[in-house]
């Protein structure tokens, strides 16, 4: 055999072994490929189909929201019948036609109330005739029951056609009480779109891949949404082929089906709830891809070499490799959120399709993205304008409160100041009655200026202007000073005050009066909301440099949906009008702002039954801070700080008391009758408590003869029972002996004490013990007075007298009190209502009774910012007497002045929407300001001048007719940032001697 041979016979295994495996794998790998491109392309075109039908969904949804924004669709679902049918229903269909202009496939709109019943529908010439529509009372129903404002579906007809219904519901607040925070919307009717699905029909026409790939709508009852759109040969689904498609949309998977009689390759995803979007390829098409591929690799390996391999290859990564691969990144940055990226497009194949596709798709997606960053900017614009108003109401309010408790703090200083000059002999010596009077008055005056200082407290927190002294404050002995303070309220109730915090605390760095105030704030209110246990302080400090203290009650707790109402201003955990406890609802409310303006938190554990307790947090004194202060304290002299520093929280007794105790035997010594004589009574009620027959006789007989009316009583029960029927106006002292059986003096003073104060209700303790302690618990139990036995019948009735007066003058001081605060209301009512007509003076005209010019520009600056942010249009009305000077003339100014009063009538009966604004301009000259468009007010101005015509008004000056007209000029802008009101009045000006120049009695709009 010839080497030729040999070599041959020996290369071409090598040559053909691997040329084959190459086309065997080259095989393999384009048959993947066009199989994988078939699916990708069926991915795609499902991607591109879905998000076409999403975006017509979300442009009817976002048409129709606009729809429902304009102010047209709110008049004339809160209209009368009437003013819709003669006024309103006309726009309403005319902006009806206008979005079936501007959108075709938007057939028929409808205006439904809210029992589905139609108040008014627009239908193109196209659905004149159509079926109805099945399943829409369905459809609202759901609606209804949703939270969300609108909803879209499709529906079929009778016919069988399928029909997009898009509803949103009414939900608004009637016009008359726009204005009022406590309105609530309720729910007024449906706006409803039918919209023609033609787009998708088109779609599932035409939209194919591969040979014979189609596209299918189905919905939940297996019924394809375009039947005609495909093949005749397709069957309809049955259950089974359903419930494939929505696990294939479930999970992103393909699935196999056969609609056609052979296996086929269904993958479909869910486009609204019940309707699923699916694309099916016959599977034998794969193989027959696969088949064409082998025979043409074979072809081309038997006929080909290594060469032609290599620049298969070659070509096969330039034309397929690298454009999947720009594909996949592109892909992969849209998915990113990068919306701007497009693809590059070269050829014609599918490949240049596919991109094609996911450029249009990119498109669609940043369009959807910048609709809803739009909507989301608008929706937040119009959340910060109810904000904004909601704060300026606030802070109308605060500022009320300060003005007013100002204004009360100088008369207040000025009563205590009067009183206390008088008491210190500025008008010569005062008797005790008076100097007694002369200090309830003060200690009221006190009382209520603490109150007024409260009001500014708050007001000043709120706006952050309440100056702090900052020093060192020990806890321990801030909160042992408050329990001092509190605790003969606390032994009144039987209530156990605690002091459980540690003397070695490290001090707090606050303002140590501001400190006070909070502990004496939280401790009273635990006091006052406790009936029976303790109030307990505690404190400790933590490694993060704050103290935290806590107060806690042993109360009827306080449930934790109010647990923040309680911080509140002016509120309070019952806040009904028959409480068990009152208060204004202002101590917690400071209390919180006293904390946080010291740099701390507080907040509340509790819950109904187990007590309450509040905790805060303070920050601890540092070494520094410290320092500082002990510093401050040794540059002040020693004397001053002994000073300020020195205890004044004992218990004094009275001033009548001191007196009455000092000078009792001089007193006795140098009565005598004529002395007595002038401490008659006036038929005062007294009441002598006294389980001594002896001395209740005894009593009874002095202080009858001295004119009271005396009543005794046994025993504590029996006083109750007879001052249970006093009467208020009735002025009564009480007698009361402190060691009585079953209840003692002590305890009957408590419980007088809870009912009446002690300037209403006088009681002066009789008894034998005179020790200090025995005093001194009987001023703290809520006595007025303490007469020692045996006492003598002088100082008894001088005591008696003393407090007997006393409480007549404080009852007299009270009525005359009452009277001058109903005067000052009367005044001030007057006078609010004198101011309110003075305003309203200064906006009108005197002659026509119509707004003037000043109101007229000072109203239209505000109308112009409103109708800038809601980019609506407003519109002028210039209107103009013609010949009016003639007719002054000829009929005299008294029947001028009546014409114009006649004319502004008129205009106030036209222009009388809600937004509309008549104005006297200046002489015969009116203007009428309007909101909406250009065609509105050229309306309204022609309704205007035909008005002005059938008033009939004889004019024998007039050279166009024989009555009264009017030349009328119209403008209408947009209020933008470029343009101002000056600018629209000039325009309406303009087209005002325009209607002049054309002949009067005319209507002309600026062009």
């Amino acid at each position: 055999m010839a080497l030729r041979a040999k070599l041959l016979l020996f290369l071409l295994p090598l040559v053909v072994g691997p040329l084959l495996g190459l086309g065997w794998l080259a095989y393999t790998q384009l048959r993947s490929d066009a199989e994988a491109n078939l699916l990708r392309e069926m991915d795609i075109l499902l991607e591109q189909v879905a998000l076409s039908e999403q975006t017509q969904r979300r442009t009817a949804l976002a048409n129709l929201e606009l729809f429902v924004s304009s102010n047209l669709v709110e008049r004339f679902v809160f209209a009368p019948e009437h003013e819709q049918l003669n006024f309103l229903l006309l726009p309403l269909l005319n902006l009806f036609a206008s979005y079936h202009d501007a959108y075709g496939q938007y057939d028929e709109i409808q205006l439904l109330d809210a029992q589905g019943e139609t108040l008014a529908s627009y239908r193109s010439d196209d659905r004149l005739d159509a079926a109805p529509l099945l399943g829409l009372d369905d459809h609202l129903k759901t609606l209804t029951a949703s939270d969300d404002p609108a909803a879209a579906g499709y529906l079929r007809d009778l016919d069988g056609n399928a029909i997009l219904l898009v509803a949103r519901k009414l939900v608004l607040v009637d016009p008359v009480f726009e204005d009022n925070s406590f309105a609530q919307p309720s729910m007024r009717g449906y706006l409803v779109m039918l919209v023609t699905p033609q787009r998708l029909e088109q779609q599932a026409r035409e939209s194919a891949f591969g040979e014979a790939g189609r596209i299918l709508f189905v919905d939940a009852t297996g019924r394809r949404l375009f039947p005609e759109a495909h093949q005749p040969g397709l069957r309809q689904l049955d259950a089974d082929d359903t419930q494939q498609l929505r696990e294939s949309a479930a999970n992103a998977e393909v699935e196999k089906i056969d609609l056609l009689g052979e296996p086929e390759l269904a993958k479909a995803r869910e486009l609204t709830p019940g309707l699923l979007l699916s694309a099916v390829i016959p599977e034998a098409e794969l193989l027959e891809a696969g088949a064409d591929l082998g025979l043409m690799v074979v072809i081309v390996s038997v006929g080909a070499l290594m060469l032609a391999t290599g620049l298969l290859l070659a070509v096969v990564n330039l034309l397929v490799v690298r454009p999947v691969r720009q594909l996949e990144q592109g892909a992969a940055a849209i998915g990113s959120g990068e919306l701007q990226v497009r693809l590059p497009q070269r050829g014609r194949d599918e490949l240049a399709s596919l991109a094609a596709a996911f450029n249009r798709m990119a498109a669609n997606l940043e369009r959807s993205q910048a609709e809803k960053d739009k909507a989301q900017q608008e929706a937040l614009a119009n959340k910060q304008l109810a904000i904004d108003n909601l704060r300026k109401s606030d802070q109308l309010k605060d500022e009320f409160l300060a003005n007013t408790s100002h204004e009360l703090r100088t008369p207040l200083h000025g009563i205590i100041g009067l009183a206390e000059s008088l008491r210190a002999g500025i008008a010569g010596p005062l008797p005790a009655a008076a100097d007694e009077s002369l200090l309830a008055i003060m200690t009221a005056g006190r009382r209520l200026s603490t109150l007024v200082n409260d009001i500014l407290d708050f007001s000043r927190l709120r706006h952050r202007d309440l100056r702090l002294t900052l020093v060192p404050v020990d806890l321990h002995d801030a909160c042992e000073v408050v329990r001092e303070l509190v605790s003969s309220l606390a032994e009144s109730k039987g209530i156990e005050l605690i002091n459980n915090v540690p003397a070695d605390l490290p001090p707090a760095w606050a303002d140590e009066n501001r400190l006070q105030q909070i502990l004496n704030n939280l401790v009273g209110n635990g006091i006052k909301f406790t009936e029976q246990g303790s109030v307990r302080v505690c404190a400790a400090a933590d490694e993060d440099g704050l103290i935290c203290v806590s107060v806690c009650d042993t109360g009827p707790g306080i449930p934790p949906d109010q647990h923040e109402m309680v911080f509140e201003s002016f509120e309070q955990g019952d806040g009904s009008t028959n409480r068990t406890y009152g208060g204004t609802g202002l101590g917690l409310a400071v209390t919180r702002s006293l904390v946080q303006a010291l740099g701390g938190a507080i907040w509340l554990e509790s819950r109904p039954g187990a007590g309450a307790c509040f905790h805060f947090t303070l920050p601890q004194a540092s070494a520094d801070q410290r320092a500082d202060a002990r510093a401050e304290a040794e540059a002040v002299p020693a004397q001053m700080i002994d000073r300020l520093t020195a205890p004044q929280l004992s218990p004094q007794p009275s001033p009548i008391a001191k007196q009455a105790s000092g000078d009792s035997n001089e007193l006795a010594e140098q009565a005598d009758d004529e002395a007595i004589e002038a401490l008659r009574g006036d038929g005062q009620r007294l009441l002598v408590v006294d389980d001594d027959p002896v001395n209740l006789h005894l009593l009874r007989n002095q202080l009858n003869l001295q004119g009271y009316r005396v009543e005794t009583a046994p025993d504590g029960h029996s006083a109750l029972a007879r001052i249970e029927h006093l009467d208020a106006q009735e002025s009564l002292v009480v007698l009361l002996d402190v060691m009585m059986p079953r209840m003692s003096g002590f305890e009957l003073c408590r419980l007088l004490r809870q009912r009446f104060d002690a300037n209403e209700l006088p009681i002066l303790f009789m008894t034998a013990r005179t020790q200090e302690r025995d005093v001194l618990q009987g001023f703290i139990a809520g006595g007025n007075d303490y007469l020692p036995k045996p006492f003598l019948r002088g100082e008894l009735i001088a005591r008696v007298h003393t407090h007997a007066t006393l409480v007549q003058r404080t009852r007299a001081l009270q009525t005359l009190t009452t009277e001058l605060e109903q005067r000052v209301a009367e005044r001030t009512e007057a006078l609010e209502q004198a101011n309110e007509e003075l305003a309203r003076m200064a906006r009108l005209d005197g002659l026509t009774q119509v707004y003037n010019r000043r109101y007229l520009d000072q109203a239209l600056q505000k109308e112009w910012r409103r109708e800038q942010r809601e980019q609506r249009p407003v519109a002028a009305l210039m209107i103009d007497l013609d010949f009016f000077k003639q007719y002054n003339d000829i009929y005299g100014h008294q029947e001028g002045d009546r014409c114009l009063q006649r004319l502004a009538q008129l205009l106030r009966e036209q222009a009388r929407r809600g937004g509309d604004l008549v104005a006297r301009y200046g002489g015969e000259e009116f203007c009428v300001i309007a909101q909406g468009d250009v065609e509105g007010a050229r309306t309204l101005a022609e309704q205007i001048r035909q008005g002005i015509v059938a008033l009939a008004i004889p004019h024998r000056g007039s050279s166009i007719a024989d009555h009264v007209t009017a030349s009328i000029g119209v403008a209408a802008m947009v209020p933008t940032a470029e343009n101002s009101p000056e600018q629209l009045i000039g325009q309406a000006d303009e087209a005002l001697y325009s209607s002049k120049r054309q002949g009067r009695n005319r209507v002309s709009v600026a062009s």
